[in-house]
């Protein structure tokens, strides 16, 4: 009985609240939708999104309404004030629990940004690269240079499509090609890592009071919002 009660009275106040939207300068479909929420607080919860929403836009409506009247009520402005105080702490209270999740998630973001940052800086202290090491290493004796090749060139086939392995193959006839082939690929690697850390950073940065563009990815993701066909967010 309680859920169905709790449902009733939300689809009510949510009907209340669109055509006081519509009305805009309608106070009195908010002071109904106020005074109803305020009638059975104590029975069932009202969405905390509701309360913020009639709070907020009946403070506006009364501001609105006493910038425009020659009769001002003289608790108008004691009243408004009240809504304002009340909708700043149904906010404060309900994103509480998204400021804590926040704050968690960013402690595990900097932990793991600042571990990856280290493991980078420590493979650049190394000053030996092993896979050159080896390829001199077979450069030195005719024999290993041709194996290798052969055996890399086989590889090639096996994995990849005819017209893609042959044009990796061409690059990779000699020891010289297959360095530069390998040192081109790591560069790019090295590059979108960078990339993808410094994206990383800046969403970190930015949870606070995150970009519009942001917002309206994570609105209109295709995947986090069913109706929505747009790019998708970060998952």
């Amino acid at each position: 009985m309680k859920i169905e009660g709790e449902e009733a009275l939300r689809k009510l106040v949510v009907a209340l609240n669109a055509l006081a939207g519509i009305a805009k300068l309608e106070q009195t479909l908010y002071n109904m939708a106020l005074a109803l929420s305020q009638e059975h607080r104590e029975d069932f919860r009202l969405d905390p999104l509701l309360n913020i929403h009639i709070h907020h836009n009946l403070a506006d409506i009364l501001a609105l309404v006493m910038d425009h009247s020659t009769e001002v009520p003289s608790n108008g402005q004691q009243f408004t004030q009240y809504l304002r105080t009340a909708c700043e702490n149904f906010k404060q209270k309900y994103l509480s629990v998204f400021s804590s999740k926040l704050s968690a998630a960013q402690l595990d973001s900097n932990k793991s940004y600042t571990q990856v940052c280290n493991a980078f800086g420590e493979r650049e202290n190394l000053h030996t690269v092993w896979w050159l090491d080896a390829l001199n290493h077979a450069e030195q004796n005719k024999d290993s240079t041709g194996e290798l090749i052969r055996k890399i060139e086989e590889a090639v086939s096996g994995t990849l499509n005819n017209s893609r392995s042959s044009r990796i193959a061409s690059r990779l006839r000699s020891i010289t090609g297959l360095k530069y082939h390998i040192q081109t690929h790591l560069d790019q690697l090295e590059a979108s890592r960078q990339t993808l850390l410094d994206r990383i950073l800046e969403i970190d940065q930015t949870m606070a009071n995150p970009k519009e563009e942001d917002i309206e990815r994570v609105r209109h993701c295709r995947i986090c919002q069913a109706i929505d066909d747009g790019p998708t967010c970060v998952h």
